[in-house]
């Protein structure tokens, strides 16, 4: 299947911010991998859908209210859940990258969770033009300010086209 095929069947977008202070964007572009840290949300109880288990973990241990507890949560579940016609976009070096994943996820030995690249990242279009973040409608370039890890991307026609 071919790169314009593949966008044809993107189902949803996803924002990730990779890593805190975007440490871990040159790991990731380098490497052809999605990573995110939540070290502390358990690893098997995650790939067992238990989420209510890591809901209960953010309120009774972290003491986080149900609110910010769900909104944790929510943005593991994406990392976990997301199949291979999700269309990643991340910002790195003034430049929007774009991937797909592999479904299978890996633990690391420092408990961050990551996935690997369908290919690799890109910041080409589909056309070869880089996609500088200066030549980016602010619709979408404002998802860089959201203030997690994964979020949903609202103007999906616009980052495919």
């Amino acid at each position: 299947m071919n790169i314009k095929e593949k966008l044809n069947k993107v189902g949803r977008a996803l924002f990730i911010k990779l890593g805190q202070g975007g440490r871990f964007e040159k790991e990731c572009i380098e490497k052809n991998i999605l990573k995110i840290d939540y070290s502390d949300a358990d690893h098997d109880l995650c790939s067992r859908d238990k989420w209510q288990k890591i809901k209960d973990y953010y309120v009774n241990k972290r003491g986080f209210i149900n609110g910010v507890a769900t909104f944790h949560v929510n943005q593991i579940k994406y990392f976990y859940k997301g199949d291979e016609n999700i269309l990643w976009i991340t910002f790195y070096n003034n430049k929007l990258y774009w991937c797909f994943s592999e479904n299978k996820l890996f633990l690391q030995k420092d408990n961050t969770k990551i996935r690997k690249v369908i290919g690799r990242w890109s910041c080409k279009n589909v056309k070869g033009k880089i996609l500088f973040l200066d030549n980016i409608s602010g619709r979408l370039s404002k998802v860089q300010g959201f203030r997690g890890t994964i979020c949903s991307v609202s103007d999906n026609d616009y980052l495919i086209k």
